[in-house]
């Protein structure tokens, strides 16, 4: 028990000293000027990476070095003698500024002198990225260009970035906000945030929950075992979980969701080009604005419908037909539940 909770607390200790704060004070800084760049490449063994645009004033690229193993308080002459083991690269080569700290091949397998080492670069907004961490945290903000990023165990955050953005984790969380343009982020195991966003949007998680506000644009997001939660969503949202419920509110999107295991519960506040709703093992739930024109094709257990307006036929679950003389198609699937509209 000892061994275990001795281990808990290095594991813990450890996983906090990857990314850099606000106020921590950088082991160097180096100042370049971004007079033909074109490409920001970042790539750390173990340490976060941090890119902030709107810089008027070249290029700022600060250096942080955190210990990456017991003690934790280490002189900074003990730094130094660990930093030998390391290639630190901060040049100019062409179009690209690199930023690189790699362990020495020699010297990989040495835990014991481990380092986490990060980068903070502060950047015009329009110079494009690319990034690359072995297992801290990845943020980016104020930009506007193309931006590849991917780190083997941080999480990825996104803060009023537009361009291009395609990114993935092995194992963390996903948080996008006021961003916009082409966004493409996967990750292997942690949940999804998505808040203020608009453009192409594709977020996709294999294990956690997926949550989305105030989405405008063409929406692809999908989880293996999350629920999915939405509010303010517009344009067109392809939603799909394999494992979870799925809840909507105020939907203005031509809408497909999908799941595998749980229910569907949606509230339509305006109609979309269309409507497709399955559960293949839960009930769905849907508010419509049933004053509209709708062409119906409902198939579950049973269907609980006010059909004053509905021409067509209602028997044995199966609803198809017409509501208020036809219009936007809306299908739903409760293979094996309760399909309610209101």
């Amino acid at each position: 028990m000892k061994q275990i909770a001795l281990f808990l607390l290095l594991f813990t200790w450890v996983s906090t000293t990857f990314a850099q704060g606000e106020n921590d004070t950088p082991y160097q800084t180096k100042k370049f000027s971004n007079t033909g760049l074109n490409l920001v490449k970042v790539k750390t063994s173990g340490g976060a990476i941090r890119v902030e645009g709107g810089s008027n004033e070249g290029i700022t690229a600060e250096l942080y070095v955190k210990p990456n193993s017991w003690p934790s308080n280490l002189s900074e002459q003990a730094i130094e003698d660990r930093l030998k083991g390391y290639d630190i690269v901060m040049k100019i080569e062409g179009e690209t500024l690199i930023l690189s700290a790699l362990r020495k091949k020699e010297l990989s397998n040495d835990w014991k002198t481990t380092l986490s080492i990060g980068f903070r670069v502060k950047c015009p907004a329009q110079l494009n990225t690319d990034l690359l961490t072995s297992g801290g945290s990845i943020n980016l903000s104020n930009l506007d260009a193309r931006q590849h990023f991917v780190t083997s165990g941080g999480s990825i955050h996104l803060y009023k970035v537009s361009g291009h953005s395609e990114g993935q984790t092995s194992g963390g969380s996903i948080h996008v906000e006021q961003s916009g343009g082409d966004i493409d982020i996967a990750t292997s195991g942690g949940s999804v945030h998505a808040d203020r966003v608009k453009g192409l949007i594709k977020l996709v998680t294999s294990g956690g929950s997926v949550h989305l506000n105030d989405i405008d644009g063409t929406l692809e997001a999908a989880t293996s075992g999350g629920s999915i939660r939405g509010e303010n969503l517009s344009g067109k949202a392809d939603l799909r979980t394999a494992g979870s419920s799925i809840n909507l509110l105020n939907i203005k999107a031509s809408l497909k969701a999908v799941t595998a295991a749980g229910s569907i519960t949606v509230e339509i506040a305006e109609m979309g080009g269309y409507l497709e709703l399955s559960a293949s093992a839960g009930s769905v739930r849907v508010d419509l604005p049933m004053q509209k024109g709708l062409n119906l094709d409902l198939h579950g257990d049973s269907v609980n419908m006010d059909t004053s307006n509905f021409s067509g036929t209602n028997r044995n679950g199966d609803l198809v037909g017409t509501l208020n003389g036809g219009g936007v198609p809306v299908k739903i699937w409760a293979d094996s539940g309760r399909i309610s509209v209101y």
